[in-house]
């Protein structure tokens, strides 16, 4: 692997930033600079909602323009709809006895495509424990580091239950956050 982090910034579900982005700018690019300082290498990466929210017609370039224009050039924005089959393979791997009753019930309803699957499923394909075709190997990494607003903490927590609840367990320790406050 080339890369020691993939590293998640502003996370998007429309076509507005949902970052509050002076906050997580400066983790980023705090992380960038260590990662350079250590000669490690770093893929930054996004994913963007599109199966929980309305706004089906993402535009990704203006996103892509948002985040160049603001410095950062993102090497791979993804749809969630684009791992909904990688969803799939880890929902065959869950031993839903480790899960809290709630998180496991949720996730046995007709909706099982739940934010914290959907995430647990992006964050094994970034490690490289997982594979699709919408990732690129390549941008696979040793570590993660999810630079996200703080509402999201709880789905990430839900996230990392999961993959502590398959034969994946052990990469749960490989992933660290930066959770910033959330816009105003």
């Amino acid at each position: 692997m080339p890369n020691y982090y993939s590293i998640e910034f502003a996370q998007p579900y429309d076509n507005e930033p949902t970052n509050n982005y002076p906050a997580g700018a400066l983790a980023l690019q705090s992380l960038l600079t260590r990662t350079r300082e250590e000669g490690k290498g770093a893929s930054l990466v996004a994913l963007v909602d599109d199966t929980t929210y309305e706004d089906k017609d993402f535009d990704f370039n203006k996103y892509a323009n948002w985040l160049h224009s603001e410095g950062f050039d993102p090497d791979l924005v993804a749809m969630e709809s684009q791992i909904l089959p990688v969803c799939d393979e880890l929902f065959n791997h869950i031993d839903f006895a480790q899960l809290n009753p709630e998180l496991a019930e949720k996730l046995q309803s007709d909706q099982k495509y739940i934010s914290e699957l959907t995430i647990a499923a992006w964050c094994l394909l970034r490690l490289g424990l997982l594979e699709s075709d919408a990732f690129d190997p390549a941008l696979q990494a040793e570590k993660l580091m999810n630079i996200l607003p703080a509402s999201f903490k709880p789905t990430e927590d839900g996230s990392l239950e999961i993959i502590r609840a398959t034969p994946y367990a052990s990469a749960a320790d490989r992933i660290e956050y930066t959770f910033i406050p959330d816009a105003a």
